[in-house]
C-alpha cells in the first residue's frame, strides 16, 4: 500500500506512554484485550463480568502498529490473527462477515448478532492494510485482505437503511475504499453504490435522520474524515467533503457556549452532559479559529492524526460566546419518507409527520425538544442544559415502565424559546424496551411502575429544588439566574389519579408523575378511554423576566386534549392509538398572531 510515515520526537513518546499504559489491559493467554466488567447491552447475554471484545482488541491492535517496532509489531500481529479467527466465515451462514462482540460468545450464544460489527471492525483492518501494510508478514496480508472481502459481503446482504447515519457512512466508506484499495471489481461496483445513496439520501434530505448525537454525531464525522483522506475517488472524496461540513453545521448550531454542553433533543444519548472531550474535539478541528481552550492544553494528537476532524472555517463564529438568544429549528425527517426500524434497517413504514427539531440557545440556559418521537431511552426529547462549563446542570424527560424506557410512550411537543408543551401518548403497535423489536404481546402493557420523570441531574448544589412536588400547583426551581417551572396539565392512565415523589439518587434529583404504581397490573391499551399526560415548561432567565408562569388553558372533546399556552397550541389524543393514527390526529402549531 505503499510508504507510510509514523510518528517521532515528543509524539512518539506520547504514543509509547499511553501503549504502556493500556498494556494493562491486554490478556497475553486469549491474545486479545479485556473488559473489567460487561455492561448491560441489547445484544449480548454477558453482563457483569470480564470479557474479551473483539472491537476493542483489533483497535489495540492498530495503536500497537503505530509505533512500528518488533515488540508492538509482534503483539498487533497475534490480536489481528485471533480477531480474524472470530469472523463467522460460512458463505452460507446468515452471519457471514460478522464478528461477535466478545471471545467468549459466539454469534449464535447472543440475544441477537449486531451486524454494525462488520463495519466497525472492517474499517479497522481497512486502517492496517492503508497505513501497516509492509509490517505485516505475508500470509498475514493476505487473510486481512480475505476478512475485509468477508466484512464487505456482510455489509453487502444488508438492507440498511440510509437513515442510520454513523452506520450507513461507516459502511459506505468500508466497501468503497475496501474495493478501490483491494482493486475489487464487485466490493467497489457496491460500494460506490452505497455511498451514492446515502450522499443522495443526506443532501435531499438536508439533515440527518440520526440526529444531534453526542455519541454517533461524532462517529459519523470520524468516518467522513476517513473518506477525505483515503477516497480515492476525486469527485467522491469532494461529496464526503460536503457531508463533512453539513455535519459539522449540525453540531454547530447546538453548541451552547455558556455551558459548552451539547444542547438536545438527541436522537441517541449515552448521557445527559458531554465531558471535556467535546470541546477537545472542536478545537481540534477548528485551531486558531476558535478559542476554547488556551494554547498548548491539548497536547499530541496521537488518536486522530492520521484522519484529523476538519471543522469548515466559515462555521468558527458558533464557538464564540453567546450574547443574544438564537432559535435553531430544522427538519430530521420528512413525512411520507420511510423510517428506520429499530435496527437501523429498512422498514417499509411510512411517517405521516415530518420529525423537526427546536433549540433554544440563551445565555443562561439550552431547551431542545424533538415535536413527535417515542421514549427509547436513548431519546432525549425534550433535555434543557444551564450553569456554567465546570459545572452543568440537565434537566431530562422521560417515560419509564419498570427500570427501563418505554417505547409504546410518545413525547409530542411544540416549542417556542424557553416555553414548550409536552404530551405523553401511547401507542398500540410498539415496542416495550425497544422500539419494535419487542412488541406488547396482545397490545397489552404489563407493570408495576409507569412513571414519568423529569431527571435533574450535574451540578445541583446551588439549585433551589421544592420538597414537594404538587399536581395542583406549579413546581418552580431556581439556579444561578435560571428559573424553570414545571406544570402538569392533566391527564392520567385508564382514569388513575396520578401521584408523585422527589427521589434523590446519587447526584441526581428524580420529580416523578407516578401514572401506575402498585401491585403488577395489565392494561390492553386498545381498550383505555384515557391514556394521555399533559406538561408545560418555562425556562427563564430570572434576573430579567422573574418568576416563570405556565398559564394554559386545557380543553377536553372529541378524543382529544387541546392544550392552548399563548401562541403555543398542542392537540393530543386521549386514548391509545396506532403511530400512524397518533400523527394524523396530533395537533402542533405556533399562532405567531398571538404572541404579537
Amino acid at each position: 500500500m505503499g510508504e507510510t510515515e509514523y510518528l517521532q520526537g515528543a509524539n512518539r513518546q506520547a504514543l509509547l506512554k499511553h501503549l504502556n499504559a493500556a498494556a494493562c489491559a491486554y490478556d497475553p493467554k486469549a491474545r486479545l484485550t479485556v473488559t473489567g466488567r460487561v455492561r448491560e447491552s441489547d445484544y449480548t447475554k454477558i453482563q457483569g463480568r470480564p470479557a474479551h471484545p473483539t472491537r476493542d482488541s483489533i483497535g489495540y491492535a492498530c495503536e500497537l502498529l503505530e509505533a512500528n517496532d518488533p515488540e508492538h509489531r509482534a503483539r498487533a500481529c497475534d490480536i489481528i490473527r485471533r480477531v480474524l479467527s472470530l469472523q463467522d466465515t460460512n458463505r452460507w451462514s446468515l452471519t457471514y462477515g460478522l464478528w461477535p462482540y466478545y471471545a467468549e460468545e459466539p454469534l449464535g450464544k447472543m440475544f441477537m448478532p449486531d451486524f454494525n460489527w462488520a463495519a466497525f471492525i472492517g474499517k479497522e483492518l481497512l486502517y492496517i492494510i492503508i497505513h501497516h501494510d509492509a509490517q505485516l508478514p505475508p500470509d498475514l496480508r493476505s487473510a486481512v485482505r480475505a476478512s475485509i472481502r468477508m466484512a464487505c459481503e456482510c455489509i453487502r446482504r444488508r438492507p440498511l437503511h440510509m437513515g442510520y447515519t454513523n452506520i450507513a457512512a461507516m459502511s459506505s466508506y468500508v466497501t468503497l475504499v475496501a474495493g478501490e484499495r483491494l482493486d475489487d471489481p464487485r466490493i467497489l461496483a457496491h460500494g460506490r453504490w452505497l455511498f451514492d445513496k446515502w450522499y443522495a439520501y443526506t443532501t435531499r434530505l438536508g439533515s440527518f435522520t440520526e440526529f444531534n448525537s453526542p455519541t454517533y454525531t461524532r462517529v459519523a464525522l470520524g468516518d467522513v474524515s476517513r473518506m477525505m483522506a483515503d477516497i480515492l475517488d476525486p469527485d467522491r472524496r469532494e461529496k464526503a467533503m460536503e457531508i463533512n461540513r453539513m455535519l459539522w453545521t449540525h453540531l454547530a448550531r447546538r453548541f451552547h457556549a455558556p455551558t459548552r454542553q451539547w444542547a438536545g433533543p438527541f436522537s441517541r444519548a449515552y448521557s445527559d452532559l458531554v465531558g471535556p472531550g467535546y470541546v477537545e474535539l472542536i478545537q481540534r478541528a477548528f485551531g486558531e479559529a476558535v478559542e476554547l481552550l488556551p494554547p498548548g492544553t491539548l497536547g499530541p494528537d496521537i488518536d486522530r492524526w492520521r484522519h484529523p476532524y476538519r471543522g469548515p472555517a466559515e462555521l468558527a463564529g458558533y464557538f464564540k460566546p453567546l450574547t443574544e438568544p438564537r432559535e435553531e429549528v430544522e427538519v430530521f425527517f420528512r413525512a411520507g419518507d420511510e423510517m428506520p426500524n429499530g435496527l437501523g434497517n429498512r422498514s417499509r413504514r411510512a411517517s405521516r409527520i415530518s420529525l423537526t427539531g427546536t433549540t433554544y440557545l440563551h445565555p443562561r440556559f439550552a431547551l431542545g425538544t424533538v415535536n413527535f418521537l417515542d421514549f427509547w431511552e436513548q431519546h432525549r426529547n425534550l433535555i434543557a442544559h444551564w450553569g456554567t462549563p465546570d459545572k452543568p446542570t440537565y434537566l431530562a424527560m422521560r417515560c419509564v415502565n419498570g427500570n427501563h424506557g418505554f417505547c409504546s410512550a410518545f413525547f409530542a411537543g411544540v416549542q417556542r424559546g424557553g416555553d414548550a408543551l409536552a404530551a405523553v401518548v401511547f401507542a398500540t403497535d410498539h415496542g416495550n424496551r425497544y422500539i419494535d423489536l419487542d412488541k406488547l404481546r396482545d397490545q397489552t402493557l404489563k407493570t408495576s411502575s409507569l412513571r414519568i420523570e423529569f431527571e435533574l441531574g450535574g451540578h445541583l448544589d446551588d439549585a433551589r429544588i421544592p420538597d414537594r412536588f404538587d399536581l395542583v400547583r406549579p413546581l418552580v426551581i431556581s439556579d444561578r439566574g435560571v428559573s424553570v417551572c414545571l406544570r402538569y396539565l392533566g391527564g392520567t392512565l385508564a382514569g388513575i389519579a396520578p401521584t408523585t415523589s422527589i427521589e434523590r439518587r446519587r447526584g441526581r434529583t428524580l420529580l416523578v408523575v407516578h401514572l401506575y404504581r402498585g401491585p403488577q397490573r395489565e392494561f390492553h391499551l386498545p381498550s383505555l378511554t384515557e391514556a394521555v399526560c399533559l406538561f408545560g415548561v418555562r425556562f427563564v432567565d430570572a434576573k430579567a423576566d422573574g418568576e416563570p408562569v405556565v398559564d394554559a388553558v386545557v380543553e377536553a372533546g372529541d378524543g382529544m386534549r387541546l392544550v392552548r399556552w399563548g401562541d403555543l397550541v398542542l392537540g393530543a389524543p386521549s386514548a391509545p392509538r396506532s403511530v400512524s393514527d397518533l400523527q394524523a390526529r396530533i395537533k402542533m402549531s405556533i399562532d405567531r398572531a398571538a404572541r404579537e
